[in-house]
């Protein structure tokens, strides 16, 4: 073993240690209890996010404090802009909203959704649902959530056409992501509109403020650090912040050994969940029939692609398949980590299904059916596990019994849903 190896090996040996140590404090303390993952409302976009959200930016919310965690958004925001129009050519708008006057609504509907024309520079296209819409008389802030869906094609531009139309002075749009992702479906003469902001940072950083304003108000106190402990978590964040300070020591003497492994981690992870998926692939090819095409376009090499296993068949209708998806440890997806699958559709479009098969499950925009894998005991598989990737890396005869679960459960699943392919 090299120096450098036995250096990085010495300082795994030293976080490892720390962590254990915390963990037991955290047991000690309850810490780990978050009633949104208990209840699996980690990755529910509207159900969770946005209406947790709504609800404190509300003037009028259960949290009696009148429109302080808006104001206080806003001028979080504005100062963003504010610093962000100092190193940018575009110059986005302030956000002009006085709290006090402000409505607030959640998935607000702005008509049927049309996407309109190019020789109109799409100011034709329309409609959709607001994830948060919060406008007074003459100005809107307009938030697009994204946890983990994809973006719509011109959504953006849709809405920002609905601003003006409505004859807001001032529109800007917020487009949350979890990382603070820049958006693809806007106009370029729209930029001036659009603050992106991240749930990593920025809504972490905002509802830190909005704690201190309810010091004295254990409950809504409580439910705010509730919340900061998901979005901590969805966003792979230490949620102890001295267990975090002891770590970023460690890397400061030790940074030649932590970059290292920081250049090398994420290839770590995806070699041995692209490992898995190629096998579940390649399972599947020597046991499905004729009928049905396996799609391979797909590989796992970044942090935001769910890099799905897309089972199509003529006999389906168009941009409808079947769907394998959640490999990617950093991405969540719609079951808090769990491998799921079931019917998928490019923009959502279902209608010709719809008309001849009664679902179930109507939900999650691009999917009729989300269900998830398991395990011989019953337990969801999850690969936003860390010790169940572990255990992926040293045990070859559980990954092959995983494999073959995993085959076995989706061609039950294709059987039983012969109707949709008949």
């Amino acid at each position: 073993m090299s120096s450098q190896d036995k250096e990085v090996q010495m300082l795994l040996e030293q976080v490892f240690t720390i962590r254990k140590a915390y963990e037991l404090v955290a047991k000690n303390t309850g810490e780990k209890f978050n009633l949104f993952s208990i209840l699996g409302m980690e990755s529910l976009e509207v159900k969770t996010h946005s209406r947790f959200l709504a609800e404190l930016l509300n003037n009028k919310g259960s949290h009696l404090r009148g429109s302080s965690f808006l104001e206080l958004f806003i001028d979080y925001c504005n100062q963003k802009i504010e610093n962000l129009n100092d190193v940018q050519n575009n110059k986005i708008n302030n956000i002009n909203l006085k709290g006090i006057n402000a409505n607030v609504a959640v998935e607000y509907y702005i008509g049927k959704k049309e996407e309109g024309t190019p020789e109109s520079n799409f100011e034709d296209s329309k409609g959709g649902r607001i994830d948060i819409l919060i406008w007074d008389n003459q100005n809107a802030l307009i938030i697009e959530n994204k946890i983990y869906a994809g973006e719509q094609d011109k959504q953006l531009i849709r809405y920002s056409n609905f601003g003006s139309s409505k004859g807001f002075d001032n529109h800007v749009i917020v487009y949350l992501t979890l990382d603070g992702s820049m958006s693809n479906s806007h106009k370029i003469s729209d930029t001036d509109k659009i603050l992106c902001l991240s749930y990593k940072e920025d809504i972490i950083n905002w509802l830190e403020l909005c704690k201190r304003e309810v010091v004295d108000y254990p409950s809504i106190r409580e439910g705010i650090n509730q919340y900061i402990t998901l979005l901590k978590k969805i966003t792979h964040q230490t949620t102890n912040l001295n267990l975090s300070m002891e770590v970023q020591n460690i890397i400061l003497n030790n940074i030649e050994s932590s970059q290292l492994i920081y250049d090398n981690f994420d290839k770590a992870i995806y070699k041995i969940t692209s490992e898995v998926r190629n096998k579940v692939i390649e399972g599947l090819k020597t046991r499905i029939d004729n009928r049905f095409e396996i799609s391979e376009q797909y590989i796992m090499n970044n942090k935001s692609a769910f890099a799905p296993i897309f089972i199509s068949s003529k006999f389906l209708p168009k941009d409808v398949k079947f769907a394998i998806e959640g490999f990617n440890y950093f991405m969540t997806g719609h079951k808090n980590g769990a491998l799921y699958y079931g019917v998928w559709s490019k923009d959502g479009n279902f209608a010709e299904l719809d008309n001849r098969y009664q679902f179930d499950q109507v939900h999650f925009g691009w999917w009729r059916e989300i269900l998830t894998f398991h395990d011989k005991d019953g337990k969801e598989i999850c690969f936003a596990n860390s010790d169940f990737l572990k255990r992926l890396n040293t045990d070859s005869l559980f990954v092959e019994n995983l494999i073959e679960l995993i085959v076995k459960q989706f061609l039950s699943y294709l059987s039983e849903r012969k109707e949709l392919y008949s």
